[in-house]
């Protein structure tokens, strides 16, 4: 049986890392249910993102065919941390087990990208200024906290990105990169 989840959790991690993601980088643990994600890389109608980095830890226990259990290890003035998000996504009765973890956790970005209408159990009331701070100190706190598993997320990513082709068509599109990796070896002080 353990076999045959490894079997299942590699191609599944193997899938979406595949193709480029430009808000989420994921790592598995040697406990295939377990898997951490960074969400970065966007904004927010008034900028409450900007220089964000939010963990998540994914519990994948039964998954693909019950829904994986995301919560955040990052304060991000939106989602309580260490609860289990709370989207009808990731509710059994609307669970779809075709969804790949990497579209889960899209839809958790939008989520946070649409704080200001979500209606969800675990949401935390915070102001733009207070989501500000968070994102701004968030890189900090995760290295600070948790240098381990954001290691691990990194040197899989430097992995698995190594294999996507080059976009040579477009200076914008290199200078989006360039600035993408340039950020995500900056830590703050």
């Amino acid at each position: 049986m353990l076999n045959g989840r490894v079997t299942i959790m590699g191609k599944q991690f193997r899938r979406i890392t595949d193709e480029p993601n430009e808000y989420v980088k994921f790592s598995m643990t040697d406990d295939v249910n377990i898997w951490y994600a960074t969400l970065s890389d966007f904004i927010g109608d008034d900028e409450e993102f900007a220089g964000g980095e939010y963990l998540i830890k994914i519990h994948a226990q039964g998954y693909p065919m019950t829904p994986p259990t995301i919560t955040f290890i990052t304060p991000n003035g939106v989602f309580k941390c260490d609860q289990a998000v709370s989207l009808d996504l990731l509710q059994p009765h609307d669970w779809r087990p075709a969804l790949r973890l990497d579209i889960v956790a899209v839809h958790i970005v939008a989520a946070l990208l649409q704080w200001k209408t979500l209606g969800a159990r675990g949401i935390v009331n915070t102001d733009i200024p207070r989501k500000q701070t968070l994102a701004s100190i968030s890189r900090e706190f995760n290295r600070k906290y948790f240098p381990e598993i954001i290691r691990g997320i990194e040197d899989s990513y430097a992995t698995y990105s190594a294999n996507w082709p080059v976009n040579t068509s477009t200076d914008a599109g290199l200078s989006r990169i360039s600035a993408s990796a340039s950020a995500s070896n900056c830590t703050l002080i």
